[in-house]
């Protein structure tokens, strides 16, 4: 949805002063390492949202197979094997259906 939807009476240029001035005041109180935090976890949410807001897939879905071939190619089948998960996920007590 377009911020004019939002503030249907507020230019962008108020609306993007307005974010400046806060991120200003956020560094000025919260510091710098409290706000790396947050723009990571501003970065983060952008991604999912944008994600989520796709109208396709990023990529298609892997099969059962795709995935055995995966897990065997990069060695984390021998690392299942290690903790006892290899035999349910043969089985198909674990993982993809």
């Amino acid at each position: 949805m377009p911020v004019s939807g939002f503030f249907p009476n507020v230019g962008v240029s108020v609306l993007v002063s307005a974010v400046v001035t806060a991120v200003f005041a956020a560094f000025v109180l919260l510091g710098i390492r409290r706000l790396r935090s947050i723009r990571t976890a501003a970065i983060a949410s952008a991604l999912v949202y944008g994600l989520a807001e796709m109208p396709g897939r990023p990529a298609s879905r892997q099969t059962r197979a795709q995935v055995e071939k995966l897990l065997e190619d990069t060695k984390l089948d021998q690392q299942m094997k290690l903790f006892g998960q290899w035999d349910d996920w043969k089985n198909g007590r674990r993982g993809v259906f």
